[in-house]
């Protein structure tokens, strides 16, 4: 239980990092939001930013560079998610050495997200 408090605990300052970059998002945007869409947006940009965060965690980067990298994921928010998506996807295909049939898609399918 010890280990899950820290892990959160430790998840504290990217969320926060993740959700300003999409506040900053949502302030540039001219078309008005209701409540929901606002929380949804700032809900996937904490997402993005906790993915994001976790990825870059093994690689070393000194603190300002991820906190600038996490930022910019909670600004992209989604655009983040689905690269991430695609990356990890080809990374299957790679291990795996066959293609990767997502739901609602047929073999052989060109199309890309």
């Amino acid at each position: 239980m010890e280990r899950i408090a820290e892990f959160l605990e430790g998840l504290a300052l990217p969320v926060f990092l993740a959700v300003a970059g999409g506040i900053a998002k949502s302030s540039r945007q001219h078309e008005q939001k209701n409540w929901r869409e606002f929380v949804s947006d700032i809900i996937v940009s904490a997402f993005a930013g906790i993915v994001v965060h976790l990825v870059l965690q093994d690689h070393g980067l000194p603190g300002s560079q991820e906190a600038a990298l996490i930022a910019i994921a909670g600004y992209s928010g989604p655009v983040v998610l689905d690269a991430l998506s695609r990356a990890e996807i080809k990374l299957i295909e790679k291990v795996l050495g066959e293609k990767v049939v997502r739901p609602g898609r047929r073999r052989g399918s060109d199309k890309q997200d």
